[in-house]
């Protein structure tokens, strides 16, 4: 159990120091605090108009897990998000956004500390899931201790038009294509690449690993849980798909270098923009991402972010081969296994 791993003087210290949207973060969830988390979520959700919110609609449909296995203390779960409950998704989001705000993710400028911002923020966090939407959750669960400490959201592309058209005319489904623009593509990288159609390819999105030190303080390797997440992500990605809808590219942005080159070097991602080529789009600066995407006016990562794609064969196969190191077995074979 983590509280075993924290003396009390401690685990005082770090419930004090984690708030976010006004809401105290306990160092483990109990059903309680679960409910207190969605309905700060119905809230701000009011507040911010947010139309496609994960609770009720998406959560809680007793859909089977793809992934669900212990090592230690962790507990590795993905699948469709209709196999997670409401409140899992609640507090996997507000662990999310916690994180992105004191990790730098959202750039030194991002007022953090104000509720109001912090809420805009998890109001974009707990919009725009769809039915289909993938999640992977790792948490520490041993006991009475539940809590999120990584994981990520895949999506899948909306539009019939093909990739390099959505690109062109600036209405992609996709996140990363929402969120920004390409001058130039790397010379290594061919175009024709994307003469599929969108709803051919994903959207990998939302990626997060709890904050290095309370990683530390608990006893945990933080660098092995987040690429273990990225391991699991293609097997998610085809999980619930027809076989003719296996998505053939995942496409991700990334403002951190070193995990970008992990990323191409551990798992083949082909990295086909990034510096200066990659701006933000006139969209996402409208909302409070402009301190992640937007210039030095907001302290956010403009000239530092990449722009990712995953060919979904090879990095399933890079996959297969990271998760037999780490004994993470799927609870049925995958239509690409």
């Amino acid at each position: 159990m983590v509280v075993e791993t924290i003396d009390r003087k401690t685990e005082i210290g770090y419930r004090n120091t984690q708030e976010y949207a006004g809401l105290v973060i306990p160092p483990s969830y109990s059903s309680k605090d679960m409910a207190e988390t969605v309905e700060l979520h119905r809230r701000c959700a009011k507040e911010h108009h947010v139309e496609r919110g994960y609770y009720a609609k998406h959560t809680s449909k007793g859909k089977q897990l793809l992934i669900d296995t212990k090592i230690g203390n962790y507990r590795y779960r993905a699948g469709s998000i209709g196999a997670f409950e409401e409140g899992e998704i609640g507090v996997f989001i507000q662990e999310q956004t916690w994180n992105y705000v004191h990790q730098g993710t959202l750039g030194k400028k991002f007022p953090t500390g104000d509720v109001e911002a912090e809420k805009s923020l998890l109001g974009m966090f707990i919009d725009g899931f769809n039915g289909d939407d993938g999640i992977i959750s790792v948490e520490l669960n041993g006991g009475d201790v539940y809590k999120p400490i990584a994981g990520a959201r895949v999506v899948y592309g909306k539009s019939t038009d093909t990739l390099r058209e959505t690109l062109s005319n600036g209405n992609s489904t996709l996140p990363t294509f929402w969120a920004l623009d390409i001058g130039h593509f790397n010379s290594s990288f061919d175009i024709d690449t994307f003469d599929i159609s969108e709803t051919r390819v994903a959207g990998i999105t939302r990626y997060w690993a709890q904050k290095g030190d309370v990683m530390e303080m608990m006893g945990h390797d933080r660098n092995m849980v987040a690429a273990d997440v990225i391991a699991m992500m293609p097997h998610i990605l085809v999980s619930e798909r027809e076989i003719g809808d296996v998505p053939e590219l995942a496409v991700f942005d990334i403002h951190n270098h070193k995990t970008a080159e992990f990323v191409h070097d551990h798992f083949g991602a082909c990295l086909v923009a990034g510096g200066d080529d990659v701006k933000p789009t006139r969209e996402v600066l409208q909302t409070v991402l402009k301190y992640h995407y937007g210039g030095e006016e907001y302290g956010g990562h403009k000239g530092e972010i990449s722009i990712g794609v995953f060919d979904l064969e090879d990095f399933f196969r890079k996959s297969n081969e990271h998760l037999d190191r780490r004994c993470i077995n799927l609870f049925r074979d995958s239509k690409m296994r």
